[in-house]
């Protein structure tokens, strides 16, 4: 690229003096002092005039696509456990990560498929990621898709869509959007993600106890998922030793299909492990108990 292309790229089209915007040492009299302000003001209108012309073609879209996506990563994924014995993992704090490892490898290779495949409607993908998210928060509050493998496959489609609206968002900028121009309209649709990530996190914290702790209507059943069990074991006190025969059904349990009894990871096979179907009985008659410790009295427990 010519060193006087790559340069005019970089330069928005505004006043490309500074004296043009704001006044001089050399020039303190009150009239510059006014038409510098005047012109600041005049900038920043056009500027916004600019950004709300690329809000539906390339904002949204991609604004879509990351509420979506991080909404899944940060409030619905977490939630998603599966017995181990139907999954190829030994321990529930695994599910998470591979979630993550499969969403960026979508990601790596959807990004880098530009030289091969273009998307040029970009709401269809954008659309078909808050499709995923519908999709999973049903599965976390339903549980009604056979495999983790079918999840798996879904994570790795979220992580491909995601990166393709990200990349042809771009490259639709770069070829539509004429040079002066350019630079402006990639920084300004680039606030898309960062805010899509911002609403993803309010929506994520909003959706964690629904998703985490329900009322399943047809069996009265709670479940619940490992990230809020586990920190309520340094609330519950068993009294006696419990030997290695309850420790080994506390095992057995924690790898239960049925959605109340989710509780306890393999890896935490020592003597607390059994207190874990008390606690679950106790919460399954008093769900808030979890988020009110309080409440779980010493009767209560003994049941």
């Amino acid at each position: 690229m010519p060193a006087g292309t790559a340069s005019s790229s970089l330069l928005a089209p505004e006043p490309p003096v500074a004296s043009a915007t704001f006044p001089t040492v050399a020039h303190p009299h009150h009239h510059h002092h006014h038409k510098g302000a005047s012109s600041s003001s005049s900038s920043f209108y056009a500027k916004l005039r600019r950004a709300r012309s690329l809000f539906f073609p390339y904002m949204l879209p991609l604004l879509l696509v990351y509420v979506a996506e991080y909404t899944i990563n940060q409030g619905v994924a977490p939630t998603l456990l599966f017995p181990l014995d139907a999954s190829p993992f030994d321990e529930f704090r695994a599910f998470y990560p591979f979630y993550g490892f499969l969403y960026q490898l979508g990601v790596f290779v959807s990004r880098s498929s530009t030289p091969f495949v273009r998307v040029r409607r970009l709401y269809v993908p954008a659309l078909l990621q808050v499709a995923n998210l519908l999709l999973l928060g049903a599965q976390a509050l339903f549980d009604f898709l056979p495999s983790v493998y079918v999840v798996f496959a879904i994570v790795l489609w979220e992580g491909l869509l995601g990166g393709a609206v990200y990349v042809n968002t771009f490259a639709e900028i770069m070829e539509r959007v004429p040079l002066a121009d350019r630079e402006f309209s990639l920084g300004a649709t680039s606030v898309s993600d960062s805010g899509g990530i911002c609403v993803a996190g309010v929506l994520g914290i909003a959706a964690r106890i629904p998703l985490t702790l329900m009322r399943d209507s047809s069996t009265g059943t709670t479940r619940l998922s490992l990230e809020n069990v586990l920190p309520v074991r340094s609330l519950v006190q068993c009294q006696g030793s419990p030997g290695k025969s309850k420790v080994e059904n506390a095992s057995s349990v924690s790898q239960s299909r049925d959605p109340s009894l989710l509780l306890v990871s393999s890896s935490y096979h020592d003597a607390e492990a059994a207190c874990f179907p008390a606690l679950n009985a106790n919460l399954a008659s008093n769900p808030a108990a979890l988020f009110n410790p309080q409440q779980m009295t010493k009767e209560n427990m003994n049941r």
